[in-house]
Formats: C-alpha cells, sequence, structure tokens
C-alpha cells in the first residue's frame, strides 16, 4: 500500500537488501513505511534503508527506525541506514538519535 507522499524501490547489493524510501515519513505515511520495511526485514539478514530521496521524517518515521533497528537487533540481522541527505541527517543529528544507527555514506559500504 503506498499514497502520494511516500513510494519505495527495493534492490540488492551484495548481500544486502536495499529499501529506498522516496517522499516523507510522518503520522500518515509512518505506518506504511514500517510495514514495508517490516516485510522485508523478515524474508532477509541485511536490511538498508536508503534515505537520499526521503524528504523529511517526522518524530513517528523516527520511532519506526528505531522500532525497525531493534527488531533487527532482537532477530540477529544487520541493520543501516545509507545515503541520508540534509534535511534527513540534521533531523537525525538534532534528535541525538544518530547515534544508534549504523550509517553509510553510499552503497558501496554495504559489506
Amino acid at each position: 500500500m503506498e499514497n502520494d507522499n511516500i513510494q519505495f524501490k527495493d534492490k540488492i547489493v551484495n548481500d544486502w537488501q536495499v529499501l529506498t524510501i522516496c517522499g516523507r515519513i510522518d503520522t500518515i505515511t509512518a505506518n506504511i513505511a514500517e510495514n514495508k520495511a517490516k516485510e522485508i526485514l523478515d524474508s532477509c539478514t541485511k536490511l538498508a534503508l536508503d534515505l537520499e530521496d526521503l524528504e523529511y521524517i517526522s518524530s513517528a518515521g523516527l520511532r519506526v527506525l528505531l522500532r525497525l533497528a531493534k527488531k533487527a537487533q532482537k532477530e540477529n540481522k544487520k541493520f543501516c541506514l545509507v545515503n541520508i541527505n540534509g534535511l534527513v541527517k540534521e533531523i537525525l543529528e538534532e534528535s541525538g538519535l544518530d547515534v544508534l544507527f549504523t550509517i553509510l555514506s553510499n552503497e558501496k559500504q554495504l559489506i
């Protein structure tokens, strides 16, 4: 299920499942994003969220990222964020949550 504010693309890089999230993760789209990412995480051992095309993330979106990271850790899977753009990076840093995630600058670092 998608709406006009959020779109997804997924691909495999090395042995990582990469989910690109485009648009916004806010109160309206947070459940959509979480369900899509959980569905992929359930079927893989390494999930990277590519946030290069993410325009905005709200506190609801930050909670989604935290829940995904916690789920991956609990299931002994790898989880990281890739290609974080300026505004989203700023929001993560200002919230202090950036230190809780493995953040890679590009997909070439997925090994």
